[in-house]
């Protein structure tokens, strides 16, 4: 028999088979291998198989049921593919909801900051910085759940410019948050520069807030459940 080759899926993390050449007998000897034999055409049980169903370099139960196997084969690969379209879009949702928590900690940090040094800075107004963090929170957590809609929406040629545009809304999202990210970080230890960025921030801010809650009426307005596999 020849072995089977291990290599691990990285949409699921489970050890898989693939055929290495030679015949049809396979045998499973990855390190979790359980030594189970099996024709690599039909997937069935070698024992059932021999020199009544074609030897080792042809299955007629393959062949026989070939439509069958191959219905079966492709819904194997969508269910694959879906898996990994599933595994791709839960990653990027991740990846903003923990950036929405990393700038709560901002928030949570500068706080503690400002009231180390109250008595340098009581004439001072940082609330602008706290409200350009929290508008960075809701930005990302909107990303996140824009990943979710991308994910349930039902693509077909003539839906695929609502897809894409959504996508495009989406990229502005992504380009407010990394602004004021970058101002909020790039003076959060030079409090007194960060101070005189307020009017820029203040804007910035301001800019992003009325186009999230554009696109959050846009959104409620025409991202119904028929255009969703809900």
């Amino acid at each position: 028999p020849i072995p089977c080759v291990p290599w691990q899926s990285q949409t699921s993390g489970q050890y898989q088979r693939r055929a290495h050449g030679g015949c049809n007998h396979m045998t499973c000897r990855s390190a979790m291998g359980c030594g189970h034999e099996f024709c690599w055409l039909c997937m069935g049980d070698w024992n059932d198989h021999g020199s009544k169903t074609g030897g080792y370099y042809k299955c007629t139960i393959y062949e026989d049921n070939k439509d069958k196997f191959d219905k079966e084969e492709k819904s194997r690969e969508h269910a694959a593919n879906d898996l990994a379209r599933y595994s791709k879009h839960l990653e990027f949702y991740d990846n903003r909801i923990k950036a929405a928590g990393f700038a709560q900690k901002q928030s949570e940090k500068m706080n503690g900051t400002l009231q180390s040094r109250h008595s340098d800075l009581s004439s001072m107004n940082f609330d602008f910085v706290f409200e350009a963090l929290e508008e960075i929170q809701l930005n990302n957590r909107m990303i996140a759940w824009i990943y979710v809609l991308q994910y349930f929406f039902k693509e077909t040629p003539k839906t695929r410019d609502k897809l894409r545009l959504l996508k495009q809304q989406q990229g502005y999202l992504f380009t407010f948050c990394d602004k004021l990210q970058g101002m909020t970080e790039q003076f959060a230890e030079d409090l007194e520069k960060l101070y005189q960025k307020r009017g820029q921030i203040n804007g910035l801010v301001k800019d992003c807030r009325a186009y999230r809650k554009r696109l959050s009426d846009v959104i409620a307005l025409e991202w119904t459940d028929d255009v969703l596999h809900i």
